[in-house]
């Protein structure tokens, strides 16, 4: 590229990064767009690609392919922020009319696909806190303390990412969700007794309540981020020989717990920090169990 290119480029990015003020949706977003640098450049670097090459058909085999593992729904999430973009990439002279018109006119995917996310089961959960309960260095005790609040409160990957030290009000918890919504949640025993061994071991009063840990196991001031949330869940897995599991099923957990000891789906809803109550009811596993228990009771 050319250095007015570059420029027209670098204008455009930042012109889709700060469209949005909301932390948590503008982390997401940012993620999302680089998911499709890397499959459309082999790079992740958003500045230094040729953003020219952007059209209609590089973003629906991006599409298709992700939709051998993802839903329709975050289909249609990666859908509309590529839409975002390609209008910012218009307005600066990135790509031309006709090329966003094409874009602008994809259409989403109607109707819902199977959920493939999953509830841990109390007896995988066990395993985890027993595998933590004579944690040895810092970066176990913060990746304890992550899993707690991961399936003790049912926050998302980048809220865990988004806290600060001061969002911690004894068993309070201050969270700042999508689209700069914030909620109250509240910390159980076992989810306190996590986090506050984790606190311990923080000599900032504010700030990043979850950081970088070196091999060395030196604490960093520098915030772990959405991607390293998920590899400590991922490190969790391995280390706890669990059946596949992400940080979405630790939320799916909590709602499925919570939902199966009969409280009402508009209290979980708001401890979710969903705007709509059918929304809460995806995250809803218990159907799966009754539907194992019946197929068992079959005679034959």
């Amino acid at each position: 590229m050319t250095l007015q290119q570059k420029l027209v480029v670098k204008n455009a990015v930042n012109g889709f990064l700060l469209n949005t003020k909301a932390k948590t949706t503008k982390s997401i977003q940012k993620l999302k767009l680089s998911c499709f640098c890397k499959f459309m450049f082999d790079s992740k670097d958003l500045f230094n690609v040729d953003w020219t090459k952007l059209d209609k058909e590089n973003i629906l085999r991006f599409i298709d392919y992700k939709t051998e593992t993802i839903q329709f729904s975050t289909a249609n999430n990666y859908i509309t922020i590529l839409k975002i973009f390609a209008k910012e990439c218009f307005y600066h002279g990135v790509i031309d009319s006709l090329t966003y018109s094409t874009i602008k006119h994809i259409q989403k995917y109607k109707g819902t696909s199977p959920d493939n996310g999953r509830a841990l089961k109390p007896k995988e959960i066990e395993k985890v806190k027993l595998y933590f309960s004579k944690a040895r260095n810092g970066r176990e005790l913060r990746n304890y303390a992550i899993f707690a609040l991961g399936v003790g409160c049912g926050l998302r990957r980048a809220e865990i990412s988004a806290l600060n030290i001061e969002h911690l009000k004894g068993r309070k918890l201050q969270v700042s969700g999508k689209g700069n919504k914030s909620r109250t949640t509240y910390l159980s025993n076992f989810t306190f007794n996590a986090v506050m061994a984790w606190r311990k071991q923080l000599s900032q009063k504010k700030g990043a309540l979850f950081v970088h840990v070196t091999k060395g196991d030196r604490i960093k001031n520098e915030r772990l981020g959405i991607k390293g949330v998920h590899y400590v869940i991922s490190d969790i897995k391995v280390r706890c020989n669990l059946t596949e599991f992400t940080t979405h099923d630790l939320r799916r957990t909590f709602a499925t717990t919570l939902l199966h000891a009969n409280i009402d789906v508009f209290t979980v809803q708001e401890l979710l920090g969903h705007s709509d109550p059918m929304t809460t009811k995806r995250y809803d596993k218990r159907g799966e169990y009754e539907k194992i228990k019946a197929i068992k009771s079959l005679p034959f």
